[in-house]
């Protein structure tokens, strides 16, 4: 046992003696060479603290042909360094170790486990310190700014590592393990199963493609604490990583941390208001640049902050390999989630995900172009209600200019917020260009209050089978419903203000729905034409419901028309097959053509009283009728008991108004009080 107050272990102290454990007191300052030379039965070692924070300076071993460690010839099992070491030589001069038996602590002991515990006084890890060593632990505390070149050569045990956080802040710089041939990862040697990393690590020198922890398995896991704001360049290149979540704390991701982590199945970044920066893996190494993450097998991908490519990521992404998340794998399905911090999806971001759903949250504004290329899984997207009711700009797919949901077979969509399709602002001229176009849709489309405008050709080619349009949209632009075969029921919810709507411009213009098979209308507020719909609009097809549908044999239509309703513009139900039409009061006018070519409309029932609407008819008597033109209403052949127009107010003096009012005079002889069978 060595006294307090001891200062100085002189030359040869303890050499060639049987010692087996031995605790160096914090008041020696200096080890002198071989103090400890030919020790074999030294198994434990202690430096206790320096009540002063003074490193202790301790001498290598030098002979003639070589250099050595000062416990070269020691077998420890155990080390507990508690204090600073500066390594010199005999002389007292600096010296660095350049091979592993010249390490500060190397011994004898290459086979069995040693324990090895390090202090808050510690530093620095000098070159070669730890090598040769076979634990399978260590804890290296956040005092610790410098592990030096080939600290861990040969440390062949060594599966579980812990960087504990610094005190103050302060970065980690980290050597590698430095050949006469090629330069690695420091840990090369190590087979690492689990990393616990709470602090800022940073490369003393980048060991060519090789990162600090390139290669192991990591199949334990890995964590990373709050103080990691880089992960590096090639950090965990080639690993065995199964999984990582990256804190709210790390800022940027260098060029190559993911590359080739082909067991790399899930990621989470966790919530953060600041943006990320995410490099990727660039052109000069690889035939191609690809995303950070294309090698990866991800199955779980999990965001709830903003990700920004690097400015050279972003210069050159131009393919749909080079995403965020574009993947070279596509045989399992990928479950991604976006928090409430993420505002853009930027361009391929997602390309050749096989994700099945995807909500897209309110906090976005922005999803950039191509970025669904490839995503042929993806069946269901919901876009959440925006908190502060901005509307979303989205992208398309740049190779055709068409649907951003082009390689999608998109059978849902719950859209609850406004969008603006930046392809309209370019070259929207084709139907298979809208946001959904061409999808099957099968499984129902859900329009949501922040909704006010249909873009063009939003639903053509689509499958359709029903809408409700609440009373937020305000207009519906031209061929949104182009071709929609399979539409069968469309509702107007009730809203005060006036709907504007398109129609299918063209050589032969028509309807908004003419291809379509509705069976169930509803409409419970104004539809006003647009300006060039109502200039074109002159014939029976080009009706706001004028369908293709209108042969008898053609399934019947249900109508129903409420008290927002005070016109039935031209031509607005012609060639539907409806049997029976309730008019309500609020219904100001009847226009040219408003029913025209109706063949089965055989009853109409008006909630009039004291006033009639507007009947424009062209030239009633010698034509047959305007509104009712090629009605059952209008047919001779049938007796009055057959058609009818009811009045609910069936007083003697409405039903003479009626019959002697403006056009409907003409009407007079099946003008009755109540609908007769």
């Amino acid at each position: 046992e060595l006294p307090d107050g001891l200062e100085t272990i002189e030359e040869g102290a303890f050499g060639y003696t049987q010692i087996s454990a031995i605790t160096i007191p914090g008041s020696v300052n200096t080890i002198k060479t071989e103090a400890f030379s030919l020790c074999p039965q030294l198994e434990s070692i202690e430096f206790l603290p320096s009540p002063t924070q003074t490193p202790l300076t301790i001498a290598c071993i030098k002979r003639d042909l070589a250099d050595y460690g000062p416990f070269e010839n020691a077998y420890f099992k155990s080390i507990k360094l508690n204090r600073e070491l500066v390594y010199v030589d005999p002389d007292g001069e600096s010296f660095k170790a350049d091979q592993v038996d010249e390490g500060i602590l190397y011994n004898r002991n290459t086979n069995s486990s040693v324990s090895i515990t390090i202090g808050g006084q510690v530093s620095t890890f000098p070159e070669y310190m730890l090598s040769g060593l076979k634990f399978t632990s260590l804890t290296i505390p956040g005092t610790v700014t410098v592990i030096g070149h080939n600290v861990f050569n040969e440390c062949t045990s060594l599966t579980n590592l812990t960087f504990e956080p610094s005190p103050t802040g302060e970065s980690l710089t980290i050597g590698a393990n430095w050949g006469e041939f090629f330069t690695r990862g420091i840990f090369a040697d190590c087979p690492l199963k689990a990393i616990s990393l709470n602090r800022q690590i940073e490369y003393g020198i980048q060991a060519g493609g090789t990162g600090v922890f390139s290669g192991h398995s990591l199949e334990d896991g890995i964590t990373l604490g709050e103080q990691v704001h880089t992960l590096l360049s090639n950090m965990f290149n080639n690993s065995g990583i199964t999984s990582i979540s990256i804190p709210a704390t790390v800022m940027k991701i260098r060029d190559y941390a993911f590359c080739n982590c082909k067991k790399l199945s899930s990621i989470r970044f966790e919530a953060s208001a600041v943006p990320l920066t995410i490099g990727f893996q660039s052109a000069s190494d690889l035939a191609d640049q690809v995303g950070p993450f294309y090698q990866s097998p991800l199955t779980n991908i999990y965001v709830n902050r903003e990700l920004v490519p690097s400015e050279s990521y972003a210069d050159k992404r131009d393919q749909t390999d080079e995403g965020i998340f574009s993947t070279s794998f596509d045989d399992a399905v990928v479950t991604v989630t976006l928090g409430e911090n993420v505002k853009t999806i930027s361009d391929y971001m997602f390309t050749g995900v096989k994700m099945q759903s995807l909500t897209i949250p309110g906090s976005v504004t922005t999803i950039g172009n191509d970025v669904f290329i490839g995503c042929d899984e993806l069946t269901s997207i919901t876009f959440e209600a925006s908190p502060t009711g901005e509307a979303l700009t989205l992208g398309y797919n740049t190779d055709d200019e068409n649907s951003p949901f082009l390689d999608s077979p998109l059978t849902k969509v719950n859209l609850n917020r406004e969008i603006n399709y930046t392809l309209e602002n370019i070259d929207l001229d084709a139907d298979d260009e809208g946001i959904f176009s061409e999808k099957p849709l099968t499984d129902g489309v859900t329009l949501g209050n922040q909704v006010r405008t249909l873009s063009p050709y939003m639903f053509s080619n689509s499958g359709i089978t029903s809408l409700k349009i609440p009373a937020t949209v305000e207009e519906i632009k031209d061929n949104v419903f182009y071709n929609c075969e399979s539409l069968a029921s469309v509702r107007f919810e009730s809203g005060t203000e006036p709907l504007t709507i398109g129609f299918q411009p063209g050589s032969n213009e028509r309807g908004p729905f003419y291809q379509s098979p509705l069976t169930n209308i509803y409409v419970n507020r104004e539809l006003v034409a647009s300006e060039t719909y109502a200039a074109a609009r002159d014939q029976w097809d080009e009706g706001i419901f004028s369908t293709s549908f209108y042969d008898d044999d053609d399934p019947k239509v249900t109508v129903t028309l409420q008290g927002n309703v005070k016109t039935i513009s031209d031509y607005m139900f012609a060639g539907v097959q409806m049997e029976t039409i309730w008019i309500p009061r609020e219904v100001e006018t009847i226009c040219k053509g408003a029913f025209y070519y109706c063949s089965r409309l055989y009853g109409m029932t008006l909630a009039h009283s004291g006033t009639y609407p507007t009947l424009i008819e062209d030239d009633i008597k010698s034509d047959g009728g305007g509104a009712f033109k090629w009605t059952l209403l209008n047919d001779p052949d049938l007796n009055n008991n057959e058609r009818w127009i009811a009045l609910e107010d069936g007083s003697a003096e409405n039903l003479k108004m009626f019959r002697t009012g403006t056009n409907w005079s003409y009407y007079a002889y099946i003008i009755q009080a109540q609908k007769k069978n």
